[in-house]
């Protein structure tokens, strides 16, 4: 079966002063999901539209950018093509910026996230990204109503997931073991100690306001980045998780997991964002 599938390069002209910002000059695929062979996309460091008919690629490539962004990154039998009889060592993504390095691979072997020595660019991007997607768009602008956005299981689960501090002993643990070790620590009967739970809830409160402390600049150098230096974002406040026990399991909870933030523009209060009209999009910027 013949595949068909047109990019639309950006407009003919006078050569562009370089970029400051960092673009995607290529992607190469080969053996990922609907490309068995081996395929290379010149991007330009440009904005893209491709179109093609159902089954030509069109979704693959939007799928090999979200997954070499991607913070917890698929297992490769789940993106490989399933008829190219290649061995997985022919599976590979790479990705060249504008900035003059050589190109970054995802390979059967290693994914540029993966420490050691894990892409600082591939890494913020991804963290990036994970506020940016359609479910995480959903999240912060739809659910809420006319409350405020609480962005704590999204900072817990991704964006400061990886995030290591020092806790107890000066044993170094990432914000999602100690949320992990919450969890683990809830009794499974009424009779049962307190003590666990409790010790492991102070250990992922006090992990958890040193994460929020260390990405305030880089918000507020993000926002000043995107939205204009008049906007003012203030620290985060996080009032601390507790275990709630009860007779019944079912109503053992963690309560107070909940923060949001607040930004100041022109001496207005941002209560709420703008709801946003979103299609399927990826927005991939840096």
């Amino acid at each position: 079966m013949t595949q068909e599938i047109n990019v639309v390069p950006p407009p003919a002209g006078e050569q562009a002063a370089a970029p400051k910002a960092l673009r995607i000059n290529t992607l190469s695929l080969c053996d990922f999901r609907a490309f068995p062979n081996p395929i290379t996309f010149d991007l330009a460091g440009k904005n893209l539209l491709v179109y093609g008919e159902n089954g030509a690629g069109k979704s693959s490539i939007f799928q090999a950018l979200r997954h070499f962004f991607a913070m917890r990154p698929p297992v490769i039998a789940s993106v490989k093509n399933v008829f190219s009889g290649r061995p997985d060592t022919d599976f590979r993504i790479h990705v060249v910026f504008n900035d003059g390095t050589p190109s970054i691979p995802w390979s059967s072997t290693r994914h540029p996230i993966r420490l050691p020595g894990a892409d600082a660019r591939v890494a913020e991007a991804a963290l990036r990204k994970s506020c940016l997607d359609y479910r995480a768009l959903l999240d912060t602008n739809y659910i809420h109503g006319n409350d405020r956005p609480n962005l704590f299981d999204i900072s817990v689960t991704v964006l400061l997931a990886d995030f290591a501090v020092a806790t107890e002993g000066g044993i170094m643990k990432t914000i999602g073991q100690l949320w992990a070790e919450i969890e683990r620590s809830k009794p499974w009967n009424y009779n049962s100690s307190l003590e666990p739970v409790q010790k492991a809830c102070i250990a992922f409160n006090e992990g958890f306001r040193i994460a929020l402390e260390a990405l305030h600049p880089r918000l507020v150098k993000l926002v000043h980045t995107m939205l204009g230096a008049s906007v003012e974002v203030k620290s985060f406040t996080f009032g601390g998780v507790t275990y709630q026990h009860q007779w019944w399991k079912r109503d053992r909870i963690i309560t107070g997991g909940s923060y949001s933030p607040r930004s100041l523009s022109t001496a207005r209060t941002c209560v709420r964002p703008r709801r946003f009209s979103t299609r399927r999009a990826f927005l991939l910027s840096r």
